[in-house]
């Protein structure tokens, strides 16, 4: 070989190695992440497993109610301190809103999963001999999985769940429509879905949201399944729901996202921020974002404090200061609704399509509400909502309607636009999507329709924005 072949095959060979080199730091760099993201489904949507095309919208919303009804009726026994006995505090039915998909186990396989932020147990239906053969979901089989492993009863995570534990860590969740989970707990890992080309966060970079994290470990790297850029995280707590009969489950489990330590958002905060946000737009499909990913930034962001109460650090409080119905404020008495006090409660909730108000609040926003519109009001025929009226128009217009703004603590006003305030519940009627209460306040997710609404628990408040949902 002549000089200057050998110099050229010297080049090429330089730069071989400095390509490769540069492409290796690129792909390690890009595999490190501080955050997830997942989409969320609407359990009505065209796109969720559970969709049944001969529903009506009106029946939809029904149905929507009466698993808000049964929420709201469970989380006012828990607060007055009744729970079921044996069982671990769980949400009233496991009908929810939003569903995701997780992949389980070496090797994954695919489950969906509904989400809560209202509970903290996160477990799936695992196989049992034929017990669940007649399932209508997938069931996770743990002699499939390599990664699966019982959890010890000296483990922090059987201890916060059975205290009386001897051999395995055994764990019950009861629920109020008379279905049940009992099984074993386990470690695993779970996989996310993971794709670069997305926006992960909320976007326009406002300077006044100013984030203080812990240091924490970032070191959670991806891989590629069947084409997929994925999320593996290994030994994360989770129940095996072992079931003797199949009590009508439309889905494979639950993944919680209260503030307890058996919530995934919790047992995640050893490798991302403790923080979650979502955003739901009115179409009912979504996104929910974990740890930096969910950092909200967007002008006109509102920060309120989030309560977490002593005997109830499952849920996220808010104090609620005053209510507005267009202009007009309905004047509510300092500190009504201030969760350090022994007053009246309210916590923000997923799990809840309607909103429900004590009647302190929401009889004087009624009053001003029908006194500042001309429509022909009526009970509903069907006794699941109070304020209705009659209407020809069955598209369900609210043109005419004011805004209704929810002041909480810290000037963080959140205005409800009047199309997430009102449906249609049958073609000639369109109901008030707000129920009274004596008891517990819920703050549900049609009113957070087209907001980012971010859960900061690294910093104990609620940030919030307009937002498109589409868009992020």
């Amino acid at each position: 070989m002549d000089l200057e072949s050998t110099r050229w095959v010297f080049v090429l060979m330089l730069l071989v190695t400095v390509t490769s080199n540069s492409l290796f730091r690129m792909s390690s760099s890009a595999t490190k992440i501080t955050g997830l993201r997942q989409n969320l489904i609407h359990r009505d949507s065209l796109q969720s497993p559970f969709y049944t095309p001969n529903v009506t919208d009106h029946d939809r919303m029904r149905q929507a109610a009466r698993r808000s009804i049964a929420r709201h009726q469970y989380f006012r026994s828990a607060l007055d301190g009744y729970y079921p006995a044996g069982g671990t505090r769980s949400p009233a039915t496991l009908e929810l809103e939003y569903i995701m998909k997780v992949g389980i186990g070496t090797p994954q396989k695919d489950f969906f999963f509904i989400i809560d932020s209202g509970s903290d147990m996160m477990w799936t239906v695992c196989k049992h001999g034929e017990s669940v053969s007649s399932a209508r979901f997938p069931i996770y089989d743990p002699a499939a999985s390599s990664s699966y492993q019982t959890i010890g009863c000296n483990e922090t995570l059987c201890k916060d769940t059975n205290s009386s534990c001897t051999t395995d860590c055994f764990y019950g969740v009861r629920y109020r429509d008379g279905t049940f989970s009992n099984g074993i707990l386990a470690y695993e890992t779970f996989t996310f879905e993971w794709d670069q080309s997305i926006k992960n966060n909320f976007t326009f970079d406002d300077s006044t949201h100013n984030n203080s994290l812990p240091s924490i470990d970032r070191n959670i790297d991806t891989r590629i399944t069947n084409g997929q850029v994925v999320l593996p995280i290994d030994k994360i707590g989770f129940g095996c729901s072992i079931l003797d009969t199949n009590p009508g489950f439309t889905s494979s489990g639950v993944v919680g996202f209260g503030g307890g330590p058996l919530s995934l958002i919790s047992q995640l905060s050893s490798r991302l921020p403790k923080k979650f946000a979502y955003c739901l737009p009115n179409n009912g499909t979504g996104v929910i974002l974990m740890g930096d990913y969910a950092d909200i930034k967007i002008p006109g962001i509102k920060l309120t404090p989030i309560y977490q109460l002593p005997f109830l650090d499952t849920l996220y409080f808010l104090n609620l200061e005053d209510i507005s119905v267009g202009s007009q404020r309905i004047g509510l008495p300092p500190g009504i609704f201030d969760p350090s006090q022994e007053k009246k409660k309210l916590f923000i909730d997923s799990g809840s399509a309607l909103t429900f108000l004590d009647r302190i609040a929401y009889d004087p926003l009624v009053k001003i509400l029908v006194d500042s519109t001309k429509k022909l009001w009526t009970p509903d025929p069907l006794k699941q909502f109070n304020l209705c009226y009659w209407s020809e128009d069955r598209s369900g217009d609210v043109t005419g309607f004011p805004d209704i703004t929810f002041h909480f603590k810290g000037e963080a006003d959140w205005r409800v636009d009047p199309k997430n305030l009102f449906a249609k519940t049958d073609p000639l009627t369109t109901c008030f999507m707000l129920i009274p209460t004596d008891s517990l306040s819920i703050f549900g997710n049609l009113m957070q329709r087209n907001m980012g609404v971010e859960y900061d628990l690294v910093n104990e408040r609620l940030v919030f924005a307009p937002a498109d949902c589409t868009k992020i």
